[in-house]
């Protein structure tokens, strides 16, 4: 059974992309754009969630707390991306496992996201 991976962007482009790639590799992908994130790992149960800080309506960081303040969901590791400065102090704050900084290539993404799933 494939690892299910939550992308949780709401660049279009870059959802695309890292849904293709990850897609190829063999994984389960799921997509959000941040609203129906919390919802949606509490019922799909992903293996791994890859959050962008910035989304248009919400903040990562709020979503991450939120993952790791829930019971259901805080077994769950996050890997928090942002092109952001200091979003590692900030990644660390929300409880977020890792951190990718944009840009970021796409062997880097696949890498970190086999280093860090389950």
């Amino acid at each position: 059974m494939p690892k299910k991976i939550l992308l949780v962007e709401d660049d279009e482009d870059i959802l695309d992309i890292m849904n293709y790639m990850l897609t190829d590799e063999g994984y389960e992908v799921l997509r959000s754009n941040g609203e129906d994130a919390l919802a949606q790992a509490i019922s799909e149960q992903p293996d791994l969630v890859l959050l962008d800080h910035r989304l248009q309506t919400v903040w990562g960081a709020d979503i991450c707390r939120a993952l790791k303040a829930d019971e259901r969901t805080r077994h769950i590791p996050v890997i928090m991306v942002s092109a952001a400065m200091n979003v590692e102090a900030t990644a660390r704050e929300a409880g977020a496992d890792r951190v990718m900084l944009k840009p970021f290539g796409l062997l880097e993404m696949l890498a970190l996201v086999a280093e860090t799933l389950p």
